[in-house]
């Protein structure tokens, strides 16, 4: 096998962490859009870096006042949405660890990242998540805690933590360094059970930057990004364009509906798309199928491809 390899283009410091980010980004630009959040009828609107920092910091000081601690895992089963980047981002404040887990594993997966990762607590979407947790609860006395993103969670830790010192939080954010465990990604592609990936915030923060600083320079250094993320947030390359746009004041927009991703494109009308090879070959196929129904669009379509 041969390799290759070569040189970063800049290294992490050793007190940094993902989090600092969203208080950076508040304090420099606190009007610039950092993401765009579909509201019920269907509208996008904008959360600016000032906004998503007050609501990270909400959510953060609630996971104080319920007791977690530096270093304790919580999972989090929840299809692509934008509290889903919320969360992560007050996990990581309090120096806690997510454990990401896709939203469509069986029961039997879930319990066994639960109880491989030792999450104490595990945030999910739906009462359907809460039911199955449960099921299998009986298994994993380690886990103290379910929180139900779609029975309120979010305005719930909210008002957890409204008397929550912030010199507490910000001391807590301050003590988490770049060596830190920042979390746990399971494999899906393995055979056997999944294996947990540990992952530092100078892991997660080297693979950003030497990305949107380097190979993917054209598409992150913009003015007026933006980017739809469809990839589930379970997915190791998903946590990269989540971090890369936070980082780089790149607008993220977020849809789990991928049936629908052509009419969600359109809404959001993104300035440029990252995902993985099967997602455009899916499109490419759709769309070639599509074109093949007339003898003219047929040959178009070739002709552009």
């Amino acid at each position: 096998m041969r390799e290759f390899s070569v040189a970063t283009n800049l290294t992490v410091a050793a007190n940094a962490s993902l989090a600092d980010m969203v208080y950076d980004n508040a304090a420099k630009d606190p009007g610039n859009a950092a993401f765009g959040r579909r509201q019920p009828d269907g509208h996008w609107i904008d959360v600016t870096a000032a906004q998503f920092a007050s609501e990270v910091r909400a959510v953060a000081s609630g996971l104080l006042a319920s007791g977690v601690a530096s270093g304790d895992r919580i999972a989090i089963l929840s299809s692509t949405r934008y509290e889903w980047t919320l969360i992560d981002y007050a996990i990581w404040s309090v120096g806690g660890v997510p454990v990401p887990i896709y939203e469509t594993s069986s029961a039997e997966q879930v319990e066994w990242i639960l109880r491989d990762s030792g999450a104490g607590a595990v945030v999910v979407e739906t009462v359907e998540h809460t039911a199955m947790i449960d099921s299998i609860r009986g298994t994993l006395p380690e886990l103290q805690t379910v929180w139900t993103i779609e029975d309120g969670l979010i305005e719930m830790l909210t008002k957890h933590g409204a008397d929550v010192d912030p010199s507490e939080l910000e001391t807590r954010r301050a003590s988490v360094s770049a060596a830190d465990l920042a979390t746990i990604i399971y494999t899906s592609g393995t055979t056997g059970r999944p294996k947990g990936c540990e992952l530092t915030h100078a892991n997660l923060l080297s693979d950003t930057r030497n990305a949107t600083q380097g190979a993917l320079t054209e598409i992150f250094d913009m003015t007026s990004g933006s980017t739809l993320l469809f990839l589930p947030l379970a997915h190791s390359f998903a946590r990269i364009i989540q971090v890369g746009c936070l980082e780089c004041g790149i607008i993220l927009g977020h849809t789990s509906n991928i049936s629908r991703l052509a009419p969600e494109l359109q809404s959001f009308r993104p300035t440029f798309l990252l995902a993985v090879p099967r997602v455009f070959e899916k499109v490419y196929n759709t769309a070639e199928q599509q074109a093949s129904e007339s003898p003219v669009k047929s040959r178009i379509f070739r002709a552009a491809a």
